[in-house]
């Protein structure tokens, strides 16, 4: 466990990766270090077309606690 103190830890993704495998990497990853703040890098025209943008959706609801992990919004 990465988290022995009380400062914040962040992360960011380095590839641009729209499916819901790379999503669902990132979720467990957060979760089993207890991340505080994630960055989402590059915010492009890929991203914003469908279906991209869909799953997108999905994984900001995940992070943020407003979708449950196992369905979609």
């Amino acid at each position: 466990m990465v988290r022995d103190s009380e400062v914040p830890i962040a992360c960011e993704n380095a590839l641009s990766r729209y499916d819901e495998a790379a999503y669902q990497r990132i979720q467990q990853v957060a979760a089993a270090n207890q991340i505080d703040y994630f960055t989402y890098l590059r915010l492009d025209g890929s991203l914003m077309s469908k279906p991209n943008f869909d799953e997108f959706k999905n994984f900001v609801g995940k992070m943020n606690g407003t979708c449950e992990l196992s369905k979609g919004c």
